[in-house]
């Protein structure tokens, strides 16, 4: 190359960065092999996901910096469901023509099932053979009919307002920090649309407030905590004070009892129709995780007025 002739490399200033170059090369690699400098990835250790928090060790902790806490912490994100999901409440000042209309959590099919029209229908159509596993079931669920419509009256009477709902407010849905037990964010967004609150805190009630797993065959196991119901309720009212109504917050403790007993309807019915819709890892799966739902449907049934005096206490503190 033309170029390269005309330089002379006897010159100082060629020759002496030709002669470094290669020591300086090879001392670098050395000292970065002597501290063993590699590139890795570190994982936030502040952040964490679990399934379940574990209720039942001995002196646990309900309040203050306790179980209690990562309970109230959580509740408080599913009131805050727009801050930490960019999602905003729909409620808005439109014509009636222009509202959107409620999505119901209740499929046909779950709501016919409550009859005894519908009962008859199964029990000629049991391709499976288990009606007479759970006839037991079915007439519980036939004699609480009467707890199907009552949010269905009143979002069709314009009582309930139209909000942005989660509709799967487990607590593996939440992002909790590992330091302060405080949620970061709220996840699994697929399931969100509009609807009404009590959904969620219903669903928030059925999952956080049993000791027993959801499938569970020993129903003495499955019960529904005071303190962890308290915990829930404080959080999520401290949250959802400045936009929840009080036909909302009247209706909040019956909404754990209507969506665990929707939740046993679900699985029952998947049980009847031959276990097509939720996965089962043994004999009889969604039958026992229906008990188990209709389980804690009595136990809440029992406790009602607690639970509902526990409400107004919690409602009455948040609001000074």
């Amino acid at each position: 190359m033309k170029i390269l002739e005309k330089i002379n490399f006897r010159q100082p200033k060629y020759m002496l960065p030709a002669i470094l170059y290669f020591p300086l090369l090879g001392t670098s690699y050395f000292i970065f092999d002597l501290f063993q400098t590699e590139t890795i990835e570190i994982q936030d250790k502040a952040l964490q996901t679990t399934e379940f928090l574990n209720p039942e060790l001995p002196g646990a902790q309900i309040k203050d910096d306790g179980i209690g806490s990562k309970y109230e912490n959580m509740a408080k994100s599913w009131g805050k469901i727009q801050d930490y999901s960019a999602v905003d409440n729909i409620d808005r000042e439109e014509p009636d023509k222009n509202k959107e209309e409620y999505e119901s959590k209740y499929t046909q099919d779950d709501i016919d099932l409550l009859t005894e029209e519908q009962q008859e229908k199964a029990a000629a159509a049991d391709s499976h053979g288990r009606l007479n596993t759970c006839r037991k079931e079915m007439d519980f669920i036939r004699r609480r009919e009467r707890y199907v419509d009552v949010l269905l009256d009143l979002q069709e009477r314009g009582e309930l307002p139209v909000r942005i709902v989660h509709n799967d407010t487990k607590i593996n849905n939440v992002m909790l920090d590992r330091e302060t037990d405080k949620a970061v964010c709220v996840i699994d967004l697929d399931t969100v649309m509009p609807g009404s609150v009590l959904y969620d805190f219903g669903d928030m009630v059925r999952t956080m407030t049993s000791p027993a797993a959801e499938d569970e065959e020993n129903l003495d196991k499955t019960f529904l905590r005071m303190p962890m119901f308290e915990a829930v309720v404080k959080g999520y009212l401290e949250a959802a004070r400045d936009f929840i109504t009080p036909q909302e917050v009247s209706k909040l403790a019956f909404s754990g009892l209507l969506i665990t007993l929707e939740t046993g309807i679900r699985f029952l019915t998947d049980y009847l129709e031959g276990d097509v819709y939720f996965k089962t890892k043994k004999e009889r799966h969604n039958l026992h995780r229906a008990r188990t739902q209709l389980r804690l449907v009595e136990s809440m049934e029992e406790q009602m007025p607690e639970m509902e005096e526990c409400v107004r206490k919690c409602f009455q503190t948040v609001n000074g």
